[in-house]
Order: C-alpha cells, then structure tokens, then sequence
C-alpha cells in the first residue's frame, strides 16, 4: 500500500453546496513523488469498483509511463495526460530505475467523466505541452492554499476545470518535447478545421499535409490511440450537429453539405449515434455531448 503521507508533498482540496450533476467539478489537486514501484492501478482493473470521475496528471520531473491498451507513452517534463477513473485500458507507472514528480487534478461527476470521455475520444489521452507550461503553472499557484479546502460555487468550479481542459489542449509551452508526431497530429486537427464542408478523407487529407496516406493513418493512431478513419467519421458528424443547432437549413441540406450522400444514410448514421433521428433531435431540442472545445468556446 502505498503511504500517501510520504509521497504527497502538498493537497488542496474543494467542495461545493450545491452539487450541480450537469457541471464538472474539481476534487482534489496535489504534487506528489513516487518511486520505481509505484504502479497504478495496484491490481486487476477489473477488481476495482467503478468510479465516476477523472483526472489530469502533469509532468514535473523524472520519468513515468503511461498506457492506453499496448501504447505507451513517456511521462517526461513538460507532458501531460487525461483518463476516465473508470476506463480499464489504462495504467500508469514510475519508470524503471526512475523517480517520478507530478501534479494531479481530480473532477469529480458524470458531467466530469462524459467531458474527459469526449477529449480522449476526439484528442486523445496524452499531450505534449512543453516545459513551463500554462497548466503546470496554473496547478502549482494552488499551492499557496496548500493542506487545505477551498469552497466554490458550482458555476466557479465548472469554470476551473474549463480552464484546465483549455490549457491542456492548447499546448502552449515552449514546445521542445513536441514530437514530429504530435505536430503531424496537430496538422490534422487543423486541416479539419479549415476545411468544413469538404469530404475530407485520409487519402485528401494526406495530399494538403504532404505525407503519404499510409505514414498519415499510422502516426496519428499512434498518437491518439484512435484511427484516422475514426476521426474524421466524428468530425463530419459534429459539422452536421452543429449545424442543426446553430442553423435553418433542412436536415436534408445539412446532410448534403457534411456529404453524407443521401438523406438516408445521414439519417442511419445519426439515429446510431445519438439514439433520435436529426428531425427528432431539433423538435425536441434534445441535449447532446458537446460538440467540441472550439465549440465550447463560441
């Protein structure tokens, strides 16, 4: 077991009254130390209850490793990644012969969850920010209220941890860990976002980069831990969510410009996806995942 006392350098902890279940929430941020034999989790995932919740883990020195499935990545200075508590297909350890520094943020709720859940799924779980970055700075100016509770309304909670996933995704450190992956990954994401409207495949996609279709699809799967084919299947569906929530046009124009090819096979794909047809949705003003973190932002 592992003796939090002498590995956890300072705590801060936060509660709230009320507790909203539609805003995602801070718990708990803290710096701790571990050595070579610190592992989590400590046993079969499927031994462990479910928790609802997730967490951001922030590099500060030495060397851990982080897994998702059979990727791994390096935990160095300068990187951070993000999980579910409740995803089994990942893991996290201190490097061999290694010790490991880090920050960690807990959110608690399902709001919390059903958000982390949607970066690992649309960005991934693990990124290259840079040393000194804004959310390692962001998680050590808490340190001033260290081995203590700080009470926030639920709306100033929602937004701390909306602050946290901007940092994270925006990458804005210094860039010196940022691996020729990485940026092929960052291509990608803005290429999609420059080209709404166009049906953009790995082949396309490939051409506008300047890499061959095949180093493409590999590279960002190895990143991501998600497939090419994947992304941009979600993209194309949220251009056409977005547009029945934000504008007039028919579902059959919609489906026309996100070049779903017909009515129908839009239909299919969405009514899968969100359990309502596209008309069922827009009557009923039904509430989806939110559509992105640029989204988010508008």
């Amino acid at each position: 077991m592992i003796d939090i006392s002498k590995v956890r350098k300072w705590t801060v902890r936060f509660s709230s009254f009320p507790v909203l279940e539609t805003l995602p929430f801070p718990e708990i941020i803290v710096e701790e130390t571990e050595p070579a034999d610190y592992r989590m989790p400590q046993c079969d995932p499927a031994h462990i209850p479910p928790e609802i919740g997730a967490q951001i883990t922030v590099t500060l020195s030495g060397r851990g490793v982080f897994s998702v499935g059979s990727k791994q990545y390096d935990c160095l200075p300068g990187t951070a990644f993000c999980y579910r508590h409740c995803d089994p297909n990942v893991s996290y350890h201190t490097a061999p012969n290694c010790m490991w520094r880090f920050l960690w943020v807990n959110f608690y709720g399902i709001a919390s969850e059903r958000l982390i859940a949607e970066i690992n799924h649309n960005f991934g779980y693990f990124f290259p920010l840079g040393r000194n970055n804004q959310l390692e700075q962001c998680l050590l100016d808490y340190q001033r209220y260290a081995n203590s509770s700080l009470r926030l309304s639920p709306w100033d909670g929602a937004n701390v941890v909306l602050d946290m996933i901007k940092m994270l995704l925006a990458g804005d450190g210094d860039g010196s860990r940022i691996s020729p992956g990485a940026k092929l990954v960052n291509e990608v994401k803005e290429a999609c976002r420059k080209s709404f409207g166009e049906p953009l495949t790995g082949e396309s996609l490939a051409r506008k980069i300047g890499v061959s279709r095949e180093h493409l699809s590999k590279t960002f799967h190895q990143e991501t831990g998600i497939q090419l084919r994947d992304y941009l299947f979600d993209q194309r569906l949220n251009e056409a969510l977005s547009l029945l929530l934000k504008s007039n046009l028919s579902c059959k124009e919609i489906a026309s410009i996100c070049h779903y090819g017909s009515y129908s096979a839009f239909f299919r794909t969405f009514r899968k996806v969100y359990g309502v047809s596209p008309d069922e949705f827009r009557k009923g003003k039904k509430q989806a995942p939110s559509i992105s973190a640029d989204e988010a932002d508008s």
